[in-house]
């Protein structure tokens, strides 16, 4: 269960469905996917694949979520940077883990000796088919906890354990298809 078949699915069968309204902007699931397939496509040109571990350094957007829907599909692991950290704070995360690029807005900076991928470039990449990679008990995040100790340490989750927990939130918090969602702390400046 690859978590980018759900954006995917429904682009396929609904694709003018809206899917995320930010700042009177409406973009629909179709325009979505499109984004979406894009930034996977211009991955797999810059050589990224299934297992790479990519960073992700984006404002909280739309196109933040095409560009994890995107690592998602070509099977690579997603490690979610604070856009607003220090960059000591960004490079001592680096020296801890081996990213194999991170992705960021061309106004963003990333880990010192990490090879930055714009995120720009890759989202104008010629479009083609591209198939969502099948994956189920494989990584899907890496999510940064600084535990008791303060140090950067990850928690492996998979993206069968991610769906159990749509799953999850399925069941206890049922939502009709009418239903918007409002997301407010963006955290934009």
């Amino acid at each position: 269960m690859n978590l980018a078949l759900y954006p995917y699915l429904t682009a396929r069968y609904e694709p003018g469905r809206p899917a995320i309204e930010q700042d009177g902007n409406m973009v629909t699931y179709g325009q979505l996917e499109g984004l979406s397939r894009r930034i996977a496509l211009g991955h797999r040109n810059a050589g990224i694949g299934k297992g790479a571990l990519l960073g992700l350094i984006l404002r909280d957007d739309a196109l933040h979520l095409a560009a994890l829907f995107a690592i998602w599909r070509l099977g690579a692991i997603l490690l979610p940077l604070d856009w607003r950290a220090a960059q000591a704070e960004l490079d001592l995360v680096a020296s801890r883990f081996s990213f194999t690029a991170v992705l960021a807005a061309k106004t963003l900076r990333g880990p010192k000796g990490v090879r930055q991928l714009d995120f720009e470039a890759l989202a104008a990449t010629g479009d083609a088919e591209l198939p969502v990679m099948p994956l189920d008990n494989e990584a899907a995040l890496y999510a940064l906890s600084s535990g008791t100790t303060g140090e950067p340490k990850a928690v492996v989750i998979t993206h069968r354990q991610h769906n159990a927990r749509l799953m999850a939130y399925a069941i206890s918090y049922p939502l009709l298809r009418t239903d918007r969602y409002l997301s407010s702390a963006s955290g934009q400046r």
